[in-house]
């Protein structure tokens, strides 16, 4: 059976704040709440506010109020039932998500995008798109290979348009199933990045085991189009996103393409990126994009 949210007790919860928006999360368990703090999106500070900008609860009821007996666990954004289950995990997964989505559309003045994140030679390389198009994997690869890890999931982006550090454990599909596991940048043997970057290149790409690596050179139109198609909440912040992304894509080159497997396009990505930084050291360049743009084709 299943319990409104208003129904039940939750006398255990835990208020915290990321990115300047406060959220409430609360349970009627001990242990789930102690759990729920693994689950916080990265720079969260716990605290104890007045108010919160939003509200979810996981309730868990053994409806036969035996010790032995199977919990289920329901999860409620304010009053709404988003996901009723017997696996605590599978709650706990679910809640991350929709604490990091709330986060996202919030966060004023700051700007979220679906990609990967790396920094190499003090600039950031952006991986825009959605679940399922390779970019954690490859976001691993360029870590395994000496990159600075940022983010898997969210590049964060400022008004003066560099992107910040949110560094949330990679979230690597493994077997036919696609199960994530968790793995943090010191596993792969990488560290993370704290300072925010200017970008350098933005690798607009989706896995394709048989595909050959001929990106194309994207015009900085393009290049801001790909990030405003992988933006939370663009549609309701467009004049604030077009001009965070033009200030992005002023320096930085922007190719798009299907790929090969991550470890062959890995070391390519990087040496492209020593290139780009190169020409940011020429400050007589009075045009970078056509610079930039002939230095990937003579690769």
């Amino acid at each position: 059976m299943v319990v409104a949210a208003s129904k039940l007790a939750t006398p255990f919860c835990l208020f915290f704040e990321s990115h300047g928006v406060r959220l409430k999360v609360e349970t009627n368990l001990p242990s789930i709440l102690n759990a729920i703090q693994h689950y916080l999106p990265p720079t969260s500070k716990l605290g104890d506010f007045e108010d919160a900008d939003d509200l979810f609860s996981i309730v868990a009821n053994n409806e036969g109020g035996q010790p032995n007996e199977e919990y289920t666990y329901c999860l409620y954004h304010g009053g709404n039932l988003l996901l009723h289950t017997t696996s605590p995990d599978l709650a706990l997964d679910e809640l991350e998500s929709r604490l990091h989505a709330a986060i996202a559309l919030r966060s004023l003045p700051w700007l979220f995008v679906h990609a990967g994140v790396v920094g190499w030679q003090e600039c950031a390389i952006i991986i825009p798109g959605r679940s399922w198009s390779g970019k954690t994997t490859l976001v691993a690869e360029l870590v395994k290979a000496g990159a600075t890890y940022y983010s898997d999931e969210y590049a964060v982006f400022g008004q003066d348009g560099y992107v910040y550090s949110y560094p949330r454990p990679l979230a690597l599909r493994e077997g036919q199933r696609g199960r994530r596991v968790k793995r943090s940048a010191e596993e792969l043997g990488g560290r993370i990045g704290t300072d925010p970057l200017p970008v350098a290149l933005i690798v607009a790409t989706r896995y394709d085991e048989h595909a050959r690596w001929q990106p194309q050179v994207l015009s900085p139109g393009q290049a801001v189009l790909r990030l405003l198609e992988n933006t939370i909440d663009a549609i309701r912040r467009p004049q604030c996103a077009i001009s965070t992304f033009g200030r992005v894509v002023t320096n930085c080159l922007a190719i798009s393409g299907t790929r090969p497997s991550s470890d062959q396009v890995a070391p390519y990505l990087l040496a492209l990126c020593d290139q780009v930084s190169m020409v940011w050291r020429q400050r007589e360049v009075k045009h970078p994009d056509k610079i930039l743009a002939s230095l990937f084709c003579s690769n």
